[in-house]
Formats: structure tokens, sequence, C-alpha cells
């Protein structure tokens, strides 16, 4: 049986590939989208990097009622550099979510990780360490965030780890897409995900795994 989310206004921030792909799935469910990009707020990977301009312009009403949280940053191998990795990944995001809260405190915020932060850090190939040790930082975050959020103003804060759905934009940073349980992830299922947590509005503090299977090895 589908579930029902009726209308809300949502925020969709550094949408990337995934995010454009969501954007017409969500709008045909008649839900409002604003778009905000690097273009808008800046640069995550600059050491100078201010969201508050951006967030402070937005306008009061309508409020959103979830933010999308899409920007990232992948690379891996000797052209990975751990502290851009970092910004763009943990700590610019961080911000950018913080200054978002406190202008839209009730607003639920959907952010996107990586299938393996579910994963031992000692087991992460040497290759993928940079970028998966900036993913769990901002893992960490999400966690004791949802908590204190949640007791603040009882705002929902909640996270999609994808697997393998798209290839990387630059071949210099594909990687094989891995063993797979089931059928590959798709945009159709990242979807599925955020609509399921617009529609339940007891969740909160999760993390949820459209990875065939990924998380589990």
């Amino acid at each position: 049986m589908p579930l029902h989310c009726p209308p809300l206004h949502l925020l969709l921030t550094g949408p990337g590939r995934i995010g454009t792909g969501l954007e017409p799935r969500l709008r045909a469910d008649g839900h409002t989208v604003r778009i905000l990009t690097r273009a808008d707020y800046g640069d995550f990977a600059d050491p100078a990097f201010d969201p508050h301009p951006t967030v402070d312009a937005l306008p009061a009403d309508p409020a959103p009622d979830a933010i999308l949280h899409l920007a990232g940053l992948f690379q891996i191998g000797p052209a990975a550099d751990p502290d851009r990795l970092l910004r763009a990944n943990a700590l610019g995001p961080i911000a950018l979510a913080e200054a978002l809260h406190a202008r839209f405190p009730h607003a639920q915020h959907i952010l996107f990780l990586d299938a393996r932060v579910a994963h031992d850090a000692a087991d992460d190939p040497a290759p993928l360490r940079p970028y998966l040790a900036a993913k769990r930082a901002l893992t960490d975050w999400f966690r004791r965030t949802a908590l204190a959020w949640g007791r603040a103003a009882g705002t929902r804060v909640n996270a999609i780890a994808p697997g393998p759905v798209l290839p990387p934009p630059d071949p210099a940073h594909s990687e094989k897409a891995g063993e797979c349980l089931t059928p590959r992830p798709t945009l159709a299922d990242l979807h599925a995900c955020v609509t399921l947590l617009l529609s339940v509005p007891s969740l909160t503090g999760q993390i949820l795994y459209p990875a065939a299977g990924q998380n589990l090895f």
C-alpha cells in the first residue's frame, strides 16, 4: 500500500546528480521544492565558508517542512584530498544544517550518507579512508544532533545511506559496485526512502540503507 504524504514545502541543498533525479519525483508528488546550490551558499571546502548570509536571506514564509542535504564530494586514491573531503562532506554540511535549523527549528532534516559508514573503520580500503572518515564525521554529528534537536524542539533528523546508485562523474574516481544481495539501488529507491521519512512522524534518529545489503559486509 503506497504511503500517503501530504504536499510539503521542501528545501534541497547541494542537489548534485541524486538531487537532480529526486527533484522531479518530489514535484510530481505535489511537493513544493526550493533548491539551494553552491552558487547560493558558497564552497563547503572553503575554510572561510559561512552559510549565514544565504540562510538569513531565505523567506520565513513558507518555512520548509523538510530539508534534504544532498551535497557531497567523492574522491578516492592518490587524488583524494582529506582536508577538502572533510570540509565538503562534514564540516560544510554541518554548518549549513545548523544555520538552517536556527532559522527553521521545526523543519525535518534528511542527510545523505554512505552505506559503508555501517562498517568498522578499520576495515575501510585504504583508497577510501579519507572519504569515509569524512562521512563518519557527519554520521557522528547526525546521531548527536538527532537527540539534541529532538529534545529541544521536537525536530526530526534522519539519514539515508545509499549503496552504488550512480557511478562517479569523474572516471578517475570510479570503483567497482561490489557484491549486491539484491538488485542495485536506484533513484526510485531513494525517492521511496525520502517519502517514508516525510510520511512517518515518529521516525527520527534513523538511517535507512537502500544499499542492496552492502551495509552488512
